[in-house]
């Protein structure tokens, strides 16, 4: 081989090499990200529970933020992050000063005995409050069961469901007994026990708390009741010709329901809302839904749907109908009104009140 090869076939080797390095070093800059899933802004049925928060009692951690009622944070990994109530947290952004930690540290509902099992804390003597409070910052569920709190303060006669300042004698708090997920577990209410034995601990409190035994089992029957009391009415619209989106936002607009995403509106603010409306099977039609244990004044809110589900009707030229697709008569209409008033009166007998926060908890 002439020195003219060996030259050319060392400069092909280094060319070919070359091309390989430069291929491996630029593969993964060109791998696609998978495409974002499509999640509707809301459920078209009922909300969708907040993330659970583990508990355990304390924390050295200073933060600055506020807690927007609801806005519950996702726990972080085992491996980064302790679980229990989390501190939560607001980034300051560079160059600004830190904010002052809010004194509204979760939304404030009082327990309630008939939906709740209350433990309670209490003092001889007055303590300062923002020891107590800066323990169970953050701490707003125990496995998927929400939690209430209520505040003795000295001069009063009744709790408060706002955090107190400066001074208490007592703090309960409630944990839900049952959700349309079912009622509590054993693991919930040993982690919500032990939770509050460390708090009693810490702090020098009277711990006052029912067994096991006792709370599971009123879980259960507070579950039961509620599923014999939950109910969901539906009406629909329905057109041989379809319906058109465009068509349906217009309608939806022209009404005063507000969009929610993914051709879903309602009437009402959300977790208050009187009635949702969205698409139907397949995208076919309208179904108008209400939810007749987390809406107040039930008979009215059906009211207020049929009067949105005729205007509909009438804007896109269609039938309105039950869910089979039978049209509405005006006996059903009456037969409906009835079944409403007898099931609010069952609700109410249970010492709950359709569309009150006690119901938005239970039917969750």
């Amino acid at each position: 081989m002439s020195d003219l090869q060996v030259a050319i076939t060392a400069v092909a080797a280094i060319a070919v090499l070359w091309v390989l390095v430069s291929n491996q070093r630029e593969r993964p800059k060109g791998r696609a990200a998978p495409p974002p899933s499509a999640v509707p802004q809301e459920s078209a049925i009922r909300e969708e529970p907040v993330a659970p928060i583990e508990p355990s009692l304390g924390s050295d951690v200073a933060v600055a933020g506020d807690d927007a009622p609801g806005n519950d944070g996702a726990p972080g990994s085992a491996e980064s992050a302790p679980s229990g109530p989390k501190p939560d947290r607001q980034p300051a952004t560079e160059g600004l000063p830190v904010t002052t930690p809010s004194e509204r540290l979760f939304e404030p509902v009082l327990p309630s005995a008939v939906g709740e099992s209350i433990a309670e804390l209490s003092w001889a003597s007055p303590v300062a409050a923002g020891p107590v409070l800066h323990a169970i910052r953050g701490w707003r569920h125990v496995g998927s069961k929400p939690l209430s709190f209520g505040w003795r303060v000295p001069d009063a006669a009744a709790l408060i469901a706002e955090p107190p300042r400066d001074q208490i004698l007592g703090l309960q708090v409630g944990i839900l007994l049952a959700t349309r997920s079912g009622p509590m577990h054993a693991m919930e209410y040993t982690d919500w026990h032990d939770a509050m034995m460390r708090l009693a601990s810490d702090h020098g409190a009277h711990l006052t708390i029912a067994s096991m035994s006792e709370v599971l089992a009123r879980a259960r029957e507070v579950d039961r009741l509620c599923a014999e009391v939950d109910s969901q009415l539906a009406i629909a619209l329905g057109s041989d010709a379809g319906l058109s989106p465009a068509a349906i936002d217009a309608a939806a607009r022209e009404i005063g329901l507000e969009p929610r995403g993914e051709s879903r509106y309602a009437r009402g603010p959300l977790h208050h809302q009187r009635f949702s409306v969205f698409p139907g099977d397949g995208g076919m039609g309208l179904v108008l839904l209400l939810d007749v244990p987390r809406t107040a004044s039930p008979v009215a809110a059906f009211d207020e749907m049929l009067s949105a589900g005729r205007a509909l009707a009438d804007a896109l030229s269609a039938d309105l109908t039950d869910e089979a697709g039978r049209l509405l008569l005006p006996e059903d209409i009456v037969l409906i009104r009835e079944q409403l008033v007898r099931q609010e009166a069952r609700i109410l007998a249970l010492g709950i009140t359709p569309g009150s926060t006690l119901a938005q908890r239970l039917f969750l």
